[in-house]
């Protein structure tokens, strides 16, 4: 009686190794997150904190230059950033700027990937980055606008799943 329960423990243990290895090669295969990821043994990628440095409209450009992600973007990659406020009453825009692999500069985008917006009145907290667009988005002032497939995005995109949840997602 003993060896037979042994021998079927034994069969569950490898049907359950079996069913997590395919779960995570399906993980993979869909969210491009590697089985230490779909594990929870991957290190989250964490935000910039730069400190004494204020951001502001003229220094964006060369901030954004140095926060990971935009040299970890697609080489393809181009998202636009609009700045806008509310000062009087109504949405008004400012300055636009094209973030590239690597490189960031002031001007509208021509065919952006997606185009993210956000409030000016966080410019002075981004130098902590992940916080700051967290509190946008919770509040309303943060929003993106997806402009090619969803799908097609996900897989261009997939090695910037780690900061997923610095952009709320």
């Amino acid at each position: 009686m003993v060896g037979k329960k042994f021998g079927l423990d034994k069969k569950l243990i490898v049907v359950i190794l079996v069913l997590l290895v395919l779960a995570a090669a399906v993980s993979w295969r869909f969210t491009g997150e590697g089985i230490k990821s779909f594990f929870g043994l991957e290190e989250e990628a964490s935000g910039v904190v730069v400190q004494g440095v204020v951001v502001n409209k003229q220094n964006l450009p060369v901030f954004l230059q140095n926060v990971n992600f935009v040299d970890e973007l697609p080489k393809n990659a181009e998202i636009e950033l609009k700045l806008y406020n509310f000062d009087s009453g109504s949405r008004q825009w400012e300055e636009s700027y094209v973030i590239q692999k690597g490189k960031v500069h002031q001007g509208g985008a021509v065919d952006p990937d997606v185009v993210a917006v956000i409030d000016s009145d966080y410019l002075s907290e981004l130098a902590n980055f992940c916080p700051t667009i967290q509190k946008a988005k919770v509040a309303g002032d943060f929003g993106i606008e997806y402009k090619k497939s969803k799908t097609g995005l996900l897989w261009k995109y997939k090695g910037m799943l780690k900061y997923k949840k610095c952009f709320g997602f």
